[in-house]
């Protein structure tokens, strides 16, 4: 539909199995952007910084959404305290702290 001239840009969203979508995303040549969820808990697997990547190279833009992922940090996560304690023990809130660990994310 897209080379027949129906529309001109394709483009889609997921709430799950972002890593999978993405990375099958990236082997196409034809999507031109994806809507994932994001955030403090899903950043730090190394299957989501090569989805990234791999979406990045082959120029599919890319929108995060659900960005404050749902609930307070949790202290019993070795995760979510690599990527968010360090704020909690400088004073931030949990909320502050979920906010700025996203904000440091380098791809």
């Amino acid at each position: 539909m897209k080379k027949a001239g129906k529309f001109k840009f394709f483009g889609f969203s997921t709430h799950t199995n972002m890593e999978d979508c993405l990375l099958a995303a990236a082997k196409t040549d034809w999507i031109d952007a994806i809507m994932f969820s994001y955030n403090f808990r899903l950043m730090q697997t190394q299957k989501m910084k090569d989805s990234l990547a791999a979406c990045a190279n082959t120029g599919i833009g890319l929108v995060a959404m659900k960005t404050q992922g749902g609930g307070p940090v949790k202290t019993d996560s070795e995760a979510e305290l690599q990527v968010a304690g360090r704020f909690l023990e400088r004073g931030f809130t949990d909320k502050q702290a979920k906010i700025k660990a996203v904000l440091e994310i380098r791809i």
